[in-house]
């Protein structure tokens, strides 16, 4: 369950605004398989966080992105990612 908290943490981090209005949660269906019962956790390991922004999630699959920025694009399996929206 720490990868739902990393990436909401390091989102929250980088964020540019103040304060996000909303995040979107994808998570690779893969995780679900893995995780079993546990996948529920995933969420739970973000929602004590303290922070009061309206949330909502998916699962995925083939998650396709660079690993760094202007990085050669892979594809990437049982990630967990999130993208906050908002404004600066």
């Amino acid at each position: 369950m720490s990868a739902s908290h990393t990436a909401f943490t390091e989102a929250l981090a980088t964020y540019p605004g103040k304060t996000p209005a909303a995040a979107l949660f994808f998570s690779c269906a893969w995780r679900r398989q893995v995780l079993g019962t546990l996948a529920k956790q995933e969420y739970q390991a973000i929602a004590h966080l303290g922070h009061a922004i309206a949330s909502c999630g998916f699962y995925i699959y083939g998650e396709v992105a660079p690993l760094r920025e202007n990085g050669q694009t892979f594809f990437h399996n049982t990630t967990f990612v999130t993208l906050l929206i908002g404004s600066q």
